[in-house]
């Protein structure tokens, strides 16, 4: 009897550790462990969706950052419904004004663009107290400085900014800043040009995808990958959710979810 459960014990060993060299070699050839690719499992997800899925993939490919083949699509253009180009506008001049507070800009120059900009009812209720702060702590000056990366995005989405390189070097506070700056309200609205669905959903896509090599780095305590910095990403991950879900999610409540 010992033999033979010395056998079995065998055999079962062997076969999990076959299980696994076929799983993670599938997982790696983007394929399931019945030999299925993404697209095949899933063929009813709508196709500019799969499509926008392909392309980030490709660009991650190029830039030498993991995949997970297995990551799911994000929405469709038709599951989607944009904020308004004001809405993108006042989102963006709320979140400079919060930016540059974090930068030590005096705080009657920020009272100045508060009012200039008629911002009061845009900021979040997290935004609106740490602007209302008359001392707020070196920790949380720090956290709101990095917004200039979100404001970069919100300008990308409206047309100010002409190219969304991956998420490695930071922006130049001055020239975000300097777009509000040198406008009006009114003629920040007007300037702006929001871009389409299908552009904004590509970042979204792509910006999923790299926050999950990011994470999946953190929790492997390795370095992130390709030069990617997940403090810029996480901004951008915010502000692109924030696009797409602005309709049932607050900004303060946005998911970063991997």
């Amino acid at each position: 009897m010992k033999i033979v459960y010395a056998i079995l014990l065998i055999v079962t060993f062997v076969g999990t550790a076959l299980l696994f060299v076929r799983n993670t070699s599938a997982a790696a050839s983007g394929e399931s462990a019945n030999g299925a690719t993404f697209e095949q499992r899933f063929p009813n997800l709508p196709k500019d969706a799969l499509k926008r899925r392909e392309r980030s993939n490709v660009i991650m490919r190029a830039e030498g950052v993991p995949l997970n083949e297995w990551l799911p699509t994000v929405e469709s253009e038709n599951e989607v419904i944009l904020p308004s180009t004001e809405q993108v506008a006042m989102r963006a001049a709320a979140t400079i004004v919060v930016a540059l507070k974090g930068q030590d800009t005096p705080q009657t120059e920020i009272d100045e663009l508060v009012s200039k900009y008629e911002l009061a009812d845009w900021f979040s209720p997290d935004e609106a107290k740490f602007i209302a702060d008359s001392n707020p702590t070196e920790r949380e000056r720090q956290i709101q400085a990095w917004r200039f990366e979100a404001a970069n995005a919100l300008l990308w989405s409206l047309g100010y900014v002409a190219r969304m390189d991956g998420p490695r070097s930071e922006v130049d506070p001055g020239k975000i800043a300097a777009i509000v700056l040198r406008r009006t309200r009114a003629q920040f609205i007007a300037d702006a040009k929001l871009r389409s669905k299908s552009e904004i959903l590509d970042q979204v896509d792509l910006i999923y995808r790299y926050r999950w090599a990011l994470v999946d780095a953190s929790l492997h305590k390795q370095a992130p990958p390709s030069g990617l910095s997940d403090d810029i990403a996480m901004e951008r991950h915010q502000v692109f959710n924030w696009l797409i879900e602005h309709a049932t999610t607050e900004w303060d409540d946005i998911s970063l979810d991997t």
